[in-house]
């Protein structure tokens, strides 16, 4: 039975009412198309038991056979690339382990010391400026006869005058770590209470004046073992211990200026050994001097360096110094490292956070430390003692005057003792408050090894 109007269009047809689609015309051509290329595909499988599927010699019951060995070999293989993924993972989380390990010893380790040179010649490199800073430092006959008048003019009363006499031949002998030598002003409280009046005064003009003269303290220099006048080599300079006789230093405008007219300066020794470097026989004017404490301050440090520790020298003794530098540079390359890690600051790191110096100065650690020094001042007492530390105008800086000294002596304790922040971790600080400066090396660090011996004077 069929509908006239069923012939009116295409005939389709129609989906069974129970069971599966048989493929249509379309369908059953693309399976003849690709049948041959499956048995092609099968024949030459180098999959265990595939080609029995379409082995036209077997049985039936062999290819059922065949089908049922398949399922088991697929088993297998199944467990074989559970095992080696299992396998795979192991691996690979071991391997991440053992990454985060050495990435971890890389990070925390990654510079490495080369000795590039050990016989480099020893006039490669400066020898080192040497500082001398006698304890009597001042003519005491200038300072009582000569100098109240001369800054405080002719009428000075005599309460003044004491005033003025007692405090200089106190500051004379200060250094910034030993302002102990004003006790026996600052426990007068008649003369403290006074000390203002002479806020006036250029403190560095007067202390000038009353140096020694160098005739009065050097008898004899020879530098690599050829005399030298001892006035012509050293000049007067401002360090932390006050102002001292320097040798073969680039801290003051003129020897920078000198040094960019003469190659050869700063000086250099060719030699090394007893007679090679500087010798210097001091006999200080006794008839000028006060009595009491005797000795010379002996200071060694780097050329443009501002200061650094001094080590006293007793009277009447002959005093040896043997120094061994050591020159130690980072590699540009660690310039891809923080400086927390090569523990060093290249010159030019000016923004760096560790970065602290001296405006115009070649950054050192030793330099690093004088501007430590000269912001604890500043930050104590609101001023920044000019005979101590260098001036400049990009700092802008309030210079102390001599009633600043008052703050200056009470903060002496602090000023005495210099710590750095891994201290804290191991010695306990017996003031109760002390400067914590955090120095870097420089990353082009000279370094001078000293061998000091003292025998008594014949």
């Amino acid at each position: 039975m069929y509908y006239p109007q069923e012939l009116a269009i295409r005939p389709r047809a129609r989906p069974p009412l129970y069971g599966q689609v048989k493929p249509t015309g379309s369908q059953r051509k693309l399976l003849r198309l690709l049948l041959p290329y499956l048995k092609d595909y099968c024949d030459c499988s180098s999959v265990h038991g595939i080609r029995y599927l379409t082995d036209r010699k077997l049985h039936r019951y062999e290819r059922l056979v065949a089908q049922l060995r398949l399922v088991m070999f697929d088993l297998s293989v199944l467990r074989s690339r559970f095992m080696w993924l299992l396998i795979l993972l192991t691996t690979i989380v071991c391997a991440t382990l053992v990454y985060v390990d050495l990435t971890e010893l890389y990070y925390s380790v990654r510079t490495q010391t080369i000795i590039e040179d050990s016989m480099r010649p020893t006039f490669v490199l400066s020898f080192p400026s040497v500082a001398l800073c006698p304890t009597n430092r001042i003519n005491y006959f200038k300072l009582q006869q000569e100098a109240p008048e001369r800054f405080l003019g002719a009428n000075v009363s005599a309460e003044l005058r004491e005033v003025f006499i007692r405090f200089f031949v106190g500051l004379s002998a200060a250094h910034f770590d030993k302002l102990q030598a004003l006790n026996s002003f600052f426990k007068n409280e008649t003369l403290a209470a006074r000390l203002s009046e002479l806020d006036g005064l250029d403190m560095e003009a007067v202390l000038e004046f009353l140096m020694l003269d160098c005739q009065d303290i050097f008898q004899e220099c020879q530098w690599r073992n050829k005399p030298q006048n001892c006035c012509e080599i050293f000049e007067l300079q401002r360090t932390e211990a006050g102002i001292c006789w320097v040798f073969n230093s680039l801290t003051s405008p003129e020897m920078k200026k000198k040094s960019a007219e003469d190659k050869f300066y700063p000086r250099r020794s060719a030699l090394s050994g007893s007679g090679s470097g500087l010798d210097i026989m001091l006999q200080l004017n006794k008839s000028l001097i006060s009595t009491g404490i005797r000795g010379v301050y002996l200071m060694v440090k780097q050329s443009s360096q501002w200061s650094d520790a001094t080590r006293l020298l007793p009277r009447d003794s002959v005093n040896r110094l043997s120094i061994q530098p050591r020159y130690t540079s980072a590699h540009a390359r660690t310039r891809g490292l923080t400086a927390e890690v090569r523990k060093c600051i290249f010159p030019d790191e000016v923004h760096d956070s560790h970065y602290k110096n001296l405006p115009g100065f070649v950054y050192w650690r030793g330099n690093c430390r004088s501007r430590c020094h000269q912001e604890y001042a500043v930050d104590l007492c609101k001023c920044s003692p000019s005979l101590f530390f260098p001036q400049s105008q990009q700092d802008n800086f309030t210079q102390c005057k001599p009633s600043n000294f008052q703050c200056l002596y009470d903060h002496r304790l602090t000023f005495a003792a210099e710590r750095i922040p891994l201290e804290a971790e191991y010695v306990d600080s017996v003031y109760h408050e002390t400067m914590t400066c955090d120095c870097f090396n420089s990353c082009a660090q000279l370094i001078f090894d000293q061998i000091y011996t003292s025998t008594a004077l014949e």
